[in-house]
């Protein structure tokens, strides 16, 4: 199948950011965009036109959600949530492993 020139190498799912707790599967109305338009997008990039310079804008891009995530995640904190609080940090920890192999990908240039 050949992929028309004009087509988008990176959209963004999206789904009602009011419902975050609510399971993807279930999700009533999911469309995409060009261009990211709540914080809970979820990006995609075509793997024909994945680099190493690519790879790193998706890893970029899953840091940036699941900074997202923590940022939804403090506000249940917030509220007294127990599970929440500890996800924040699960999240979080993630972050240095990410940086760790966006700066390996960095090396295989």
């Amino acid at each position: 199948m050949k992929i028309p020139t004009d087509a988008p190498k990176k959209i963004f799912l999206q789904h009602d950011p009011e419902k975050t707790g609510e399971p993807f599967d279930e999700a009533a109305e999911v469309t995409w965009c060009r261009d990211r338009i709540n914080e809970t997008d979820i990006a995609y990039v075509r793997s024909d036109v994945r680099s190493a310079a690519s790879r790193n804008a998706v890893l970029e891009d899953v840091i940036e959600a699941l900074e997202a995530r923590a940022k939804d995640l403090d506000a249940l904190a917030r509220r007294g949530d127990e599970g929440a609080a500890y996800e924040v940090d699960w999240t979080r920890s993630l972050y240095p492993l990410i940086r760790a192999l966006l700066a390996k990908l960095g090396e295989d240039k």
